[in-house]
């Protein structure tokens, strides 16, 4: 059995927020995707979102485990995720490249340039 130390603060508590932007929905992602915390990303990814392309930013995601990676994955095989957002140098990054992720979903290192790269969705009335 293996355990992680935590410091005093809460500054690694997970969080999700949603927003719209050019067309696109973007889950941002702060803290630790973990076990405990997955189902609350799976919670945001299962909403309805009137067909808008889904990205989940990384960028402030201190850790992540197997189950925050299996979160990510089974959501874009299901058609709910589009692309993710990663700092390239950071330790979720690292994992993202261990497993290979990119060969499965699209990775960018921005949310500017993610955007750009998903297809424009039709506007609905």
């Amino acid at each position: 059995m293996s355990a992680r130390l935590k410091g005093v603060g809460m500054e690694d508590e997970f969080a999700v927020t949603a927003a719209f932007r050019d067309g696109c929905q973007v889950l941002t992602t702060s803290g630790e995707l973990d076990i405990r915390t997955a189902p609350e990303l799976h919670a945001a990814l299962d909403r309805d979102i009137d067909g808008l392309p889904v990205i989940v930013d990384l960028t402030a995601l201190t850790f992540i485990d197997s189950s925050g990676l299996h979160t990510l994955l089974r959501n874009h095989q299901d058609g709910r995720l589009a692309a993710l957002v990663s700092a390239p140098d950071s330790n979720v990054q690292r994992v993202l490249d261990l497993v290979e992720a990119h060969k499965t979903i699209a990775i960018y290192d921005d949310l500017t340039t993610a955007i750009q790269s998903i297809p424009a969705q039709p506007q609905t009335a």
